[in-house]
C-alpha cells in the first residue's frame, strides 16, 4: 500500500516543489523549510530502497561519491562553526535541499513527471507574471540602493513579488522559463496545449523584466538557450513554434519599448553603484583568503565574519553574491573545490547529452539542464540558492540532469544503497536523528515567533515568557540573551540588560552589535569604559560608520577632540561615495565639520547635526564637544529586531537587514534559501533618522510580504525588546517593501546570529584609543572628496 502511495505521488513531487514552495514559504518559513526537510529525506530511502531505484552511469557514480565527501566536509565545518548553533540547523537544511534532488531523480519516469511538472511552471508563470504586473503598475517606491542614483529617473520600480528581492525574484523566474518551453514542444502540434504554456512562457518573462535584474536578464536568455540547445525542436512551423516565436517578439517588443534595455545595458557601465560595491566585496573577501581555516567559518557565518575584513562601508552584504566565494568563507577551500567539482560533473552530463542525446522524449531532460545553467550563472553574481524557493527550484533541476546519468530501467537490485539489512537499521537511525533535529530547530522558530507577535501586540509580558521558556529550552542562544536584555532595560533593570549583554558577547564574543550595546549602557548607567567596549566592535567591524560616528561622539564627550575626527576620517576613507544612498556619511561629514569649526557641506543643516545636542550630556565634558544624549525611542509593541537565523534565509544573523544582502547591489536575503539587528538609536541612530539610507515610504494599496528586514531602517525607532542593527539601509531578501513584516513572520531567527561567533577578535586587531587611521594609498573604496569608487 505505501509503495503504491509513493508511486503515484513522487511523480507530482517535483511539481509541488516548483509551483506550491514558493507560496508556503512566504506565508510561514520555519514550517515550510523544516516540513520539506521532514518530507524529502524519508521520502528518498523509499525510493531509492524500492523499486524506483535506478543504478547510475560511471559519472554519476562519481557525482555520488564526490557528494558524500562535500557533504562531510559541509558537516565537519558546522562542527567546527564559529557558532555550531546556527551552523548545525543550516546543514539539515542542505541534507534536505540533497535529498529533494535525489527524490527528483528516482521520482518516476520521464512521461509521469514531465507532464506535471510543466503545467506547475506554466500555472506558476500565469500567477507571478499577474502579480508582478499589478506590481509595476503601482510603481511602488524602492530602498534607494536597489538602483543606480543615476538611473532613478528611468526604472520606476523593481518588482518582487513575494520573495521580497527583486534579484531572486528574477532568478526564480528565469528557471521557469525552460519547464513552460517544455510543455510548449512536448505536443506542438496540439491545437490548445501550446497556447496554455505559452500563456506561462510570457507571463514568467514579463514579471522577469519588471524585476529589472541584471543577472535574472542573463539567466532567462542563457535558459531559453540551453533549451533549444538540447531538445532541438523540428525547424518547421508548427503551432508550438508559432507560439513560441510570437512570445518572444511580444517580450522583445516589451523590453525595447519599456525603459528594461536601459538595466540590461548599465551592466557595462563600471562606475555603476552595484558593480564598484560588488567589486570591493569580492576584493576585500580575496584579500582575507589566508585567513580562513580551513573548514571555514561555518555554514550560515558570512553575516558575522564578512565585517572583518570588509574594506567598503555603506552597504552590508548578508551573502557573498558569488557562492564560490560565500562558501570558500563558510566551509573553505577543500569544500568550495569539491563544489566545483560537482558542478564540472554536471556540465559534463549535459554536454554528453548534447553530443550524444539519449533516446526517448527530451522535453524533460533539456529543461532541467536549461533551469539549472540559469540558476548556476546567477549564483556566479547573486545568492539565489540560499533562499528556499530558489534553492527548491536549483535542487529539482539538479536531479533532472543526474536523471540523464541513470542507466537500465527501474528495479531494485544489488547496487541499490539500503539493498542490506544493516544499511536500512543505520538509515532508519540516521532518519529518526534528523527528525527530532529539524523539529527541535522549528520549535525554536516558531517560539521565537510568537514572541515577535506578542511585542507587535504590545504584549511584552508574553513575549518574556516565551523567550525565557525558550532560553530554558536552549540557553546557549545569544539572540535572545540580547533581546531579553532589550526588554530589561525597558523595565528599568539595567543591571540585568547588562548582565545579559555581557552573557550574549561569552556566548559570541566576535558579535560587534553586542559590543555597541554594551558600550551603549555602559554610557547610560555611567558603569564601564563605554569608549573601550565601541572599539571592540570597531576591530570586529572596521567599515562600520555608524560605529565610528559613535566612538566620536564619544571621544569628543570626554574631550579627545583630535581622535574624535580621526575615526570620522576613517570612517570617510571607507565610503562608498553614495551620500544620498547611504545617508549616514551625511552624518559623518556634517559631525567632523561640526568639531573642526568648519562650514556644513552643502546641503547639511547648519549649526549642530543631527542628533547633535548643544551641551554636554555629562558633568566632567563642559570644555568637550557635546554628544548626543541617550534616549529611549523604543516603540512598544513593535516586532523585535532581526537576530540570528537558525537556518531561516530572509531572517539572516544579526545584520542589519536577507535575504538582507542584495543580489543586484551589494546588501543584504533570504537564507536562504532563504538580519542581522537594525542600528541601535541609543547612541548610534539619532532618534527617528533612517538606518543609514534614505528609504521609501511604507508601500500602500499592495499585498503586505514578510520581510526579514527590521522595520527600524524605515522609522529610526528601535523595537521593545529588541538588539540593535548594524547596516545603513541593504537590499536583498530581507529588504522592506511595505511597513514591516506581515502579522506572525519572526524578525528574529533562531541559533544565535547566523547567514555570529567568529574567529578571536584578534584577527582584526582594534587601533589604539585615540590614535588617526595610518595614512594609506588612496584605493577603489573612494572618499568623501573623491565621490564614486
Amino acid at each position: 500500500m505505501l509503495g503504491e502511495l509513493v508511486g503515484w505521488a513522487a511523480p507530482l513531487w517535483p511539481a509541488w516543489l516548483v509551483f506550491a514552495v514558493p507560496f508556503l514559504y512566504f506565508l510561514n518559513e520555519p514550517f515550510t523549510v523544516a516540513l520539506h526537510q521532514a518530507v524529502a529525506v524519508p521520502l528518498l530511502f523509499l525510493l531509492a530502497g524500492g523499486r524506483a531505484y535506478r543504478p547510475g552511469n560511471q559519472l554519476s557514480g562519481w557525482f555520488f561519491r564526490l557528494c558524500l565527501g562535500w557533504l562531510l566536509v559541509m558537516g565537519l565545518s558546522a562542527v567546527r562553526s564559529v557558532d555550531p548553533s546556527v551552523s548545525a540547523p543550516v546543514f539539515l537544511k542542505l541534507l534536505g535541499l540533497v535529498a529533494i534532488a535525489a527524490t527528483v531523480r528516482y521520482a518516476g519516469p520521464d512521461t509521469k513527471v514531465g507532464p506535471a511538472l510543466f503545467a506547475a511552471a506554466a500555472l506558476a508563470g500565469v500567477v507571478h507574471g499577474w502579480l508582478a504586473r499589478g506590481e509595476y503598475l503601482e510603481a511602488a517606491p524602492i530602498p534607494p540602493s536597489w538602483v543606480d542614483p543615476e538611473m532613478r529617473g528611468l526604472i520606476p520600480t523593481r518588482c518582487a513579488g513575494l520573495f521580497s528581492d527583486p534579484n531572486v525574484f528574477g532568478a526564480y523566474l528565469a528557471a521557469l522559463l525552460p519547464f513552460t518551453l517544455g510543455g510548449i514542444f512536448t505536443d506542438p502540434d496540439h491545437p490548445v496545449r501550446p497556447y496554455l504554456f505559452g500563456a506561462g512562457f510570457f507571463g514568467a518573462g514579463v514579471a522577469l523584466l519588471t524585476t529589472f535584474s541584471r543577472t535574472g536578464y542573463l539567466a532567462g536568455l542563457l535558459a531559453v538557450a540551453v533549451f533549444l540547445a538540447l531538445h532541438r525542436p523540428e525547424r518547421r512551423l508548427s503551432m508550438g513554434m508559432k507560439v513560441f516565436v510570437v512570445a518572444c517578439l511580444l517580450l522583445l517588443g516589451v523590453f525595447v519599448l519599456g525603459p528594461f534595455r536601459h538595466r540590461l545595458l548599465s551592466i557595462a557601465n563600471p562606475s555603476d553603484m552595484t558593480t564598484s560595491q560588488r567589486t570591493l566585496i569580492n576584493r576585500g573577501i580575496m584579500r582575507a583568503v589566508d585567513r580562513i581555516p580551513f573548514f571555514g567559518y561555518g555554514l550560515h557565518t558570512f553575516n558575522t565574519v564578512y565585517p572583518q575584513f570588509r574594506i567598503v562601508g555603506g552597504d552590508y552584504p548578508f551573502n557573498a553574491h558569488n557562492e564560490f566565494l560565500h562558501t570558500l568563507v563558510e566551509a573553505g577551500p577543500l569544500a568550495t573545490g569539491l563544489l566545483g567539482a560537482l558542478c564540472l560533473l554536471l556540465v559534463l552530463q549535459v554536454w554528453r547529452e548534447w553530443r550524444r542525446p539519449a533516446p526517448g522524449p527530451t522535453g524533460l531532460r533539456a529543461a532541467g539542464a536549461a533551469a539549472w545553467a540559469a540558476l548556476f550563472l546567477q549564483n556566479l553574481g547573486g545568492f539565489s540558492d540560499r533562499i528556499f524557493p530558489t534553492a527548491v527550484v536549483l535542487a529539482v533541476a539538479t536531479g533532472l540532469v543526474l536523471r540523464m546519468a541513470t542507466r537500465g530501467r527501474p528495479g531494485r537490485g544489488p547496487e541499490s544503497p539500503f539493498g542490506t539489512p544493516m544499511a536500512r537499521g543505520l538509515a532508519g537511525f540516521g532518519l529518526v536523528v534528523f527528525l527530532l533535529l529539524t523539529f527541535k530547530y522549528l520549535h525554536v522558530q516558531l517560539v521565537l515567533e510568537r514572541a515577535g507577535v506578542a511585542l507587535r501586540a504590545g504584549n511584552p509580558a508574553e513575549a518574556r515568557q516565551s523567550l525565557e521558556a525558550l532560553d530554558r529550552f536552549d540557553p546557549r542562544l545569544p539572540v535572545v540573551q540580547a533581546m531579553l536584555a532589550g526588554l530589561d532595560e525597558q523595565m528599568g533593570d539595567l543591571e540585568g540588560a547588562r548582565n545579559r549583554l555581557e552573557l550574549a558577547t561569552r556566548l559570541n564574543p566576535a558579535e560587534a552589535l553586542f559590543w555597541a550595546e554594551l558600550s551603549r549602557l555602559a554610557d547610560r548607567t555611567r558603569q564601564g569604559d563605554p569608549i573601550a567596549l565601541l572599539l571592540k566592535a570597531i576591530a570586529l567591524d572596521p567599515a562600520s560608520e555608524r560605529f565610528r560616528l559613535q566612538a566620536a561622539r564619544l571621544l569628543a564627550a570626554a574631550g579627545r577632540t583630535l581622535e574624535a575626527v580621526a575615526q570620522l576620517d576613517e570612517a570617510l576613507r571607507t565610503s562608498p561615495g553614495f551620500d544620498d544612498v547611504y545617508t549616514t556619511y551625511r552624518e559623518v561629514k556634517a559631525y567632523r565639520a561640526f568639531l573642526l569649526g568648519q562650514p556644513a557641506a552643502t546641503g547639511a543643516a547648519s549649526g549642530p547635526p543631527a542628533g547633535v545636542a548643544t551641551g554636554s550630556g555629562r558633568p566632567d565634558t563642559a570644555e568637550a564637544p557635546p554628544s548626543p544624549q541617550p534616549a529611549s525611542t523604543t516603540a512598544p509593541g513593535s516586532a523585535p529586531s532581526p537576530g540570528n537565523g537558525a537556518g531561516t534565509d530572509r531572517n539572516p544573523p544579526l545584520r542589519p537587514s536577507h535575504e538582507e544582502a542584495a543580489t543586484e547591489g551589494t546588501g543584504s536575503l533570504p537564507a536562504g534559501e532563504d538580519s542581522r539587528m537594525g542600528i541601535p538609536d541609543e547612541g548610534i541612530l539619532s532618534p527617528g533618522k533612517p538606518a543609514g539610507t534614505a528609504g521609501p515610504p511604507a508601500r500602500t494599496g499592495s499585498p503586505t510580504v514578510p520581510s526579514g528586514r527590521t522595520p527600524n531602517a524605515e522609522k529610526g525607532v528601535r523595537p521593545l525588546g529588541s538588539v540593535p542593527t548594524r547596516g545603513t539601509g541593504k537590499k536583498g531578501p530581507a529588504s522592506p517593501r511595505g511597513g514591516g513584516p506581515a502579522a506572525g513572520q519572526p524578525e528574529i531567527p533562531v541559533g544565535g546570529p547566523a547567514h555570529p561567533q567568529v574567529r578571536p577578535a584578534a584577527t582584526s586587531p582594534a587601533r589604539p584609543t585615540g590614535l588617526p587611521a595610518p595614512a594609506r594609498k588612496a584605493t577603489a573604496t573612494g572618499s568623501a572628496a573623491a565621490g564614486r569608487p
